[in-house]
């Protein structure tokens, strides 16, 4: 059984992140059935996939900037597909009829051996389970919610819950009000599970989004609840 995690006392923790914790027994639930789903999705995500997209690493994600905040660019298109023992490191992803993503395999130096995600889309949510690449077990890594709203014509990603096998993480989203389109701050929340770890108590940090004019993402600066701040975009930033 996980333990009760202690009651956010972050000053950082933002609301919208509190209130997400009420649905973390759900997320428990999903991943705690991800392994036995794993044929059934992984089956049904390479059925609906029409169209495979391939490029030099990761490329997409279910939430906004959620390479660059990891301080990572998303890896360029490949020409062609690699060929089979040849593909580490590569991303491939299969689309939908639709254009809609159904899996992401990110491959290993092992031969032909991936890291799979697979996304299933339901009323303003897409639900992601991502597993490891060992075969035959595929163990599950995380399951992810992220949460959809409508903004005039857009519908756009509101809020992020994650249950993974060492821990959770919430994210909320605020948007540029003048560009509606553009990511502002993210605000989020990081728990482990272990309650011997120093990191099972709420760890909450702020991303501050910073554009051009043009659009252009400039930088992303992290602010954590102990005060300190960094850039951690561009990785290379001063």
């Amino acid at each position: 059984m996980r333990s009760v995690r202690p009651l956010p006392n972050s000053p950082l923790m933002h609301p919208r992140l509190v209130a997400l914790i009420e649905r973390l027994p759900e997320a428990r639930t999903r991943f705690e059935s991800a392994r036995a789903r794993y044929a059934e999705i992984r089956t049904r995500a390479l059925r609906e996939s029409a169209l495979s997209a391939w490029f030099e690493g990761p490329h997409h994600a279910p939430t906004p900037l959620a390479l660059q905040r990891m301080g990572i660019e998303p890896a360029p298109p490949m020409r062609r597909e690699p060929a089979p023992g040849a593909r580490a490191h590569a991303c491939r992803y299969g689309l939908g009829s639709d254009g809609r993503i159904r899996v992401e395999q990110h491959f290993t130096e092992f031969v032909e051996r991936a890291y799979e995600e697979f996304w299933e889309y339901a009323d303003e949510e897409i639900r992601t389970s991502r597993y490891d690449h060992y075969e035959p077990d595929k163990d599950p890594i995380n399951v992810q919610t992220v949460l959809l709203a409508r903004a005039g014509e857009m519908r756009r990603p509101e809020a992020l819950i994650r249950y993974a096998q060492h821990g959770v993480a919430l994210e909320a989203y605020e948007y540029d009000p003048a560009r509606p389109h553009l990511l502002r701050r993210v605000h989020a929340a990081a728990s482990e599970h272990d309650p011997a770890s120093p990191q099972h108590r709420w760890m909450t940090t702020i991303d501050d989004i910073h554009h051009a004019a043009d659009g252009a993402l400039l930088r992303i600066v992290r602010t954590w609840d102990t005060g300190s701040s960094e850039t951690i975009y561009p990785a290379d930033a001063a």
